[in-house]
């Protein structure tokens, strides 16, 4: 093998380990961002379910069956969205789990140890960006609806208390 083979060899195995750096590096950066903005996303969320059912249950006697009604099927039906959401990225989570406890029985064979979990790593970070093309079909819904719901509460709410007409679902 000549030398101008041999470089050309090296320079393309190198740039064939870069590529594959720079396919890890964002697999860890999706992944990275997946979990600070998950761990976010459910304080956030699950803080604003529990503040809007605790000033629900404050201001129930105070305004109309109609708005109680409806502020609780529209933040029900948010929060089966957000509990959806959860369920999808609790089962794609726990199928790598699984997979990844398995490879501890490799453990002896450290090159087949390292090349099983280095796979699972890299098989988990691609399902976690295929799970998040799905997060705006429940995020979105699921936020404006719950948004809404605050929006009547807080509306029924003031009317009360100022005397201005409750919504009553009749025209």
């Amino acid at each position: 093998m000549s030398l101008n083979d041999t470089l050309k060899l090296a320079s393309e195995h190198a740039a064939e380990e870069h590529q594959k750096l720079i396919r890890d590096r964002l697999i860890q950066h999706a992944s990275d961002t997946y979990g600070y903005a998950a761990t976010y996303d459910n304080a956030v969320v699950i803080a604003g379910y529990a503040a809007f059912f605790a000033l629900w249950a404050g201001a129930a006697s105070d305004i109309e069956r109609f708005a109680r009604l409806a502020t609780v099927a529209i933040m029900g039906i948010s929060l089966i969205l957000y509990i959806c959401w959860q369920f999808l990225q609790m089962l794609t989570r726990q199928r790598f789990e699984h997979k990844r406890a398995g490879i501890f029985d490799h453990a002896a064979d450290p090159a087949r140890f390292n090349t099983e979990w280095i796979e699972n790593e890299q098989a988990h970070g691609i399902a976690q960006m295929q799970v998040m093309r799905f997060w705006p079909f429940f995020f979105l819904p699921s936020a404006v609806l719950g948004l809404l719901a605050g929006i009547i509460l807080a509306y029924n709410a003031l009317a009360a208390a100022f005397g201005w007409p409750q919504l009553t679902g009749q025209m």
